[in-house]
């Protein structure tokens, strides 16, 4: 899907069924460059730093966390193009 939407943002739960976030994430940001990718999940303490860095995915954000806000920021840092 993501070869026909071209997503600029994408939220991954780190836990899907049949692959895992982490693998998504890899698998994404390996095909689409461009595409900011944010893990996200119930439980905060899940993923360490290096596994977000390592995915390819920009940050990790325990979803009681998921904001506009928190987005925004992520979005400015890591995507938003000029």
């Amino acid at each position: 899907h993501a070869d026909q939407l071209q997503p600029d943002l994408v939220l991954i739960d780190v836990h899907m069924p049949e692959m895992d976030g982490l693998e998504t994430a890899r698998r994404l940001t390996e095909s689409h460059p461009g595409c900011v990718v944010v893990l996200v999940s119930l439980n905060a303490l899940e993923v360490p730093a290096s596994a977000v860095t390592n995915c390819g995915a920009v940050a990790f954000v325990p979803k009681q966390e998921l904001r506009p806000a928190t987005l925004r920021r992520l979005w400015l840092a890591h995507g938003a193009r000029g």
